[in-house]
């Protein structure tokens, strides 16, 4: 998800080839298939091996795939039939409770495979609903944990959440800072 290798195979704007991993959705899984497929070899059965994607693109967060439901379906039994143990649904916030079914819902019943859901689920009213209603069975949360490491126990509490602050990701690193911390 997120734009690495995978997910720019899968996505039909980033993906401009004409061979065997180019072209229509099955084409542009190949490779999703293919890996997923090598590193369950590798690893065994008993090592957990899952596969993270995402619709929206950090570049372009209203995107989503041309086929729809039908196309999700194919990302999903492409990624567990290839030898998948779980799949992790990257996502913003926004895409929660659109109209119909959720993509971690549609993930769990076209595969049986336990989903993570991640993106913007540090809202506990959301959080809940999502996991009471099954769209997910395990809730990956980010920068509202790193706001609030206590964050479980901020819920169970009913405290209320200290609101992230992104310059707490600054600075960023770069060739200039690492020369002012090399000379420090």
């Amino acid at each position: 998800a997120n734009g690495y290798l995978l997910e720019q195979f899968l996505t039909p704007y980033t993906n401009l080839r004409t061979d065997d991993y180019g072209g229509g959705v099955e084409e542009r899984l190949r490779l999703v298939r293919e890996v997923t497929s090598e590193v369950r070899g590798a690893t065994g059965a008993g090592f957990p091996v899952g596969v993270r994607f995402s619709q929206g693109k950090i570049n372009d967060p209203a995107w989503r795939w041309p086929g729809g439901d039908a196309e999700a379906e194919a990302v999903f039994t492409a990624a567990a039939s290839a030898g998948a143990d779980y799949l992790h649904l990257a996502g913003g916030g926004r895409d929660w409770f659109p109209e119909g079914r959720t993509l971690p819902a549609l993930a769990r019943t076209v595969t049986g495979l336990p989903v993570i859901a991640n993106g913007g689920l540090h809202r506990e009213a959301v959080a809940r609903r999502v996991l009471d209603e099954g769209h997910a069975d395990v809730l990956a949360i980010g920068t509202g944990a790193l706001a609030n490491p206590d964050l479980p126990r901020r819920v169970a509490a009913g405290t209320v959440q200290a609101a992230f602050d992104p310059r707490l990701l600054k600075p960023l690193a770069t060739l200039d800072n690492a020369r002012t911390y090399a000379n420090a």
